[in-house]
């Protein structure tokens, strides 16, 4: 017994001795804090780019007030946060928020690419005045748990008049995009993936808000000024939550496109559009479940519209104020359904049959929403 105790105690130290040591000496990284100025000798470095070549997980890079004219600027480490700060260093002249854009001739996919999990974009002005390729996006996300915030996107349109998406978030989930300014973009911002958060933006002389595709979204407390389009646009989406949002002077306040099942449309302000809500899809779309519940229709042409397969219930529509219905009595709401496709030669041409709907309990005065 005392043998095998022995025996025993030999291979404790041993391990003891060899396997800590080497633990030990592995590197271990504290988070640090990287500066960047676009002025030498302010900051430790005068690119973004060569900050981002130096970081580490858990990283800050803190960039100061200034022009920063880089393009195609890869995030490939976890848990690094971007900081934009509105001053400069000690020795620097620099005031606001510092500017990255692009103004090269030859053509850029875009400014920012996040491929790691964790990324924090956050007080930054973002603009193009170069050509962008064909991706023609400005930050693109393709990762979980991201936030960009508090970022100015201005004026983004190439030399060719190009269309570019502010933000994409291409691939990812539980991501939040929040308190963000678009003003005169092409598209501002397009969702994808799952459970991601759209909050408190505001969008101005945009041709496009927000558009949804993916599931469990919830897109809250923007404001989308005169889009030229769309202000916010579903496409192939599900469960998702549209609440709280302002949608003033557009074509189509919200656009419904193609199959979108069991979304909740409910407490927005929809004023001064051509069509408050239009939902548009084709004979063999069906979609279902999509709930219209107290939301404010003030002064658009039309406020709820649809043309939609004989097969597919689109909407619920339920206690919504319209100022132009002052009636106690159920508002009739008209549209079209596709009752079948006749088709000529290589295209189709679908017969319609007026269809309506009610919304049994209009409300009588607008709702509070702020």
């Amino acid at each position: 017994m005392k043998r095998k105790c022995l025996v025993i105690g030999i291979i404790l130290l041993f391990i003891l001795t060899s396997v800590i040591p080497s633990i030990a000496s592995k590197p271990f990284h504290e988070k640090y804090i990287l500066t960047v100025d676009d002025e030498p000798g302010l900051a430790d470095y005068t690119s973004i780019r060569d900050a981002l070549n130096h970081s580490n997980p858990g990283d800050t890079i803190e960039i100061y007030s200034g022009m920063y004219n880089e393009n195609t600027l890869n995030i490939t480490t976890r848990n690094l946060t971007l900081l934009g700060l509105p001053y400069d260093l000690p020795g620097g002249d620099d005031v606001g928020k510092p500017c990255v854009y692009n103004n090269e001739s030859e053509k850029a996919d875009y400014i920012f690419s996040i491929r790691e999990k964790g990324v924090s974009i956050i007080g930054f002005k973002i603009w193009n005045i170069g050509p962008l390729g064909g991706s023609d996006n400005i930050i693109i996300i393709y990762s979980d748990n991201c936030l960009l915030t508090n970022n100015e996107f201005n004026n983004i349109s190439d030399i060719h008049g190009n269309i570019q998406h502010g933000i994409m978030l291409s691939a990812g989930n539980h991501s939040l995009i929040s308190h963000n300014t678009f003003s005169q973009c092409g598209y501002s911002i397009y969702i994808h993936g799952n459970n991601n958060t759209v909050d408190g933006n505001l969008m101005n002389l945009t041709g496009l808000g927000i558009t949804v595709t993916g599931e469990h979204h919830r897109i809250s407390n923007n404001t989308i000024v005169s889009p030229r389009q769309y202000g916010i646009r579903l496409g192939s989406s599900f469960y998702n939550n549209i609440t709280g949002n302002n949608i003033i002077g557009g074509d189509w306040g919200i656009f419904f496109e193609h199959v979108n099942s069991y979304n909740t449309v409910f407490r927005n302000n929809i004023i001064d559009n051509f069509w408050g809500i239009l939902a548009n899809s084709v004979f063999i779309e069906v979609a279902v479940h999509n709930v219209i519940r107290q939301n404010n229709f003030i002064n658009n042409n039309l406020s709820i519209g649809f043309y939609c397969s004989i097969f597919a219930p689109y909407f619920k529509v339920d206690g919504n104020y319209y100022s132009d219905w002052h009636c106690k009595i159920p508002k009739l709401i008209w549209g079209n359904k596709i009752l079948f496709v006749l088709f000529v030669g290589i295209g189709g041409i679908d017969v319609l049959i007026p269809w309506f709907i009610f919304d049994w309990h209009p409300a009588q005065e607008p709702y509070h929403i702020p």
